[in-house]
């Protein structure tokens, strides 16, 4: 909406119909949202910021949801290492689907760590979707809610294909 003074602000606009006098009308009621609309544009700004940096690391980016497994968010590079697309990674849980039962009693006592606040730091071996495995070490940290309860995981995987030919 432009001002008189050239200004120019966002609105939110409702409007209705109203009669007065035998006269029908248009009663239309505008909310300044200027500054909700500048906030979303920061936070879109930032989501872009984010994404570029974590499909920018080679590294593997996995968040999850610690008491459902749901997957939250994840880099370029799970997908890739993985073979595993989007929709898929969506449809399946964490971290029960990507590794052989030794490795979930591993990959549950790092998250049991992770959960009271521990660093973690555990070896697991990947498993792709064609099956073939990649040894991977993972740092797991946690994301908490205001509350300070825990939300989320964050997993960090690097391959140790590398290194384990070395």
């Amino acid at each position: 909406v432009k001002r008189k003074d050239g200004s120019v602000f966002y609105a939110d606009v409702n409007s209705s119909p109203i009669t007065l006098g035998g006269k029908n009308y248009l009663l239309g009621i505008f909310r300044d949202i200027t500054e909700r609309m500048k906030k979303e544009k920061e936070l879109e700004t930032e989501k872009k910021y984010v994404d570029v940096l974590m499909n920018s690391i080679s590294d593997t980016l996995y968040i999850f949801d610690p008491s459902t497994g749901k997957p939250i968010r994840w880099n370029k590079a799970f997908n890739e290492i993985s073979g595993y697309t989007n929709e898929e990674i969506k449809a399946m849980k964490a971290p029960d689907d990507y590794y052989s039962p030794e490795d979930l009693k591993r990959a549950g006592d790092a998250i049991a760590g992770v959960l009271k606040g521990e660093p973690a730091m555990v070896e697991l071996s990947l498993i792709r979707k064609d099956g073939k495995t990649i040894p991977t070490e993972y740092s797991g940290s946690i994301i908490r809610d205001d509350d300070g309860n825990p939300k989320y995981i964050v997993a960090v995987g690097r391959s140790l294909t590398w290194r384990k030919k070395a």
